[in-house]
């Protein structure tokens, strides 16, 4: 299995605040009093959003009172965005987008979805609420995973070829969106892997 990494939101070693979502820019320092790894976020129970965090002694304190929001730093020392921005182009050559399936990780186990992404911004829709997301190339898929309070979500991305294309817009008033989902994704005819990273 060869497995490439895309971009990333995890913390590397680089002793920086990182839990964020991705609907912003926030690179700031983290507070010397505070080290971000022994920092316990705190979620909204209505929202589910990060509304703070919990200090080891037990302190409940919020986000802008640390001086840092969040952070995208990457493990080459560059923004999330821009490392996902270089394959921009690559990614925006899919003649008729992707087919994406996957998972939902919640507290009631692993529960399957999928959906179409047709475009770079429609990937972006589909990411920046979470806390950490993960993109890799493996095996010329593109897997992107999505951390949240409750889990993991995963979703593979192929690329729909013409006869996929065809075949979708045929069947979208006859079928419901999951069968159409596992359809054109499990079929070699209609989705192949794109190999982002070859050729970046």
């Amino acid at each position: 299995m060869t497995e490439r990494l895309i971009a990333t939101t995890e913390p590397s070693e680089l002793g920086y605040q990182y839990y964020s979502n991705l609907g912003g820019y926030y690179f700031v320092e983290h507070d010397a009093d505070y080290n971000p790894r022994d920092l316990k976020p705190i979620f909204d129970r209505y929202t589910g959003s990060n509304s703070g965090f919990e200090t080891p002694d037990g302190k409940e304190i919020g986000r802008w009172d640390l001086g840092f929001y969040g952070i995208f730093e990457f493990e080459s020392g560059e923004y999330f965005w821009d490392e996902l921005y270089k394959i921009w182009d690559v990614f925006e050559s899919a003649q008729y987008g992707y087919v994406a399936s996957g998972y939902a990780g919640l507290w009631s186990g692993r529960h399957a979805g999928g959906k179409f992404i047709s475009d770079m911004a429609d990937l972006k829709q589909t990411i920046q609420d979470y806390d950490d997301v993960t993109i890799k190339d493996i095996d010329g898929e593109l897997v992107v995973y999505m951390q949240h309070h409750d889990g993991t979500n995963m979703l593979t991305l192929r690329q729909i070829t013409k006869k996929g294309n065809d075949w979708k817009e045929e069947n979208e008033y006859e079928l419901d969106r999951r069968e159409l989902v596992e359809t054109v994704f499990n079929n070699p005819q209609m989705s192949v892997p794109p190999h982002i990273a070859d050729r970046v």
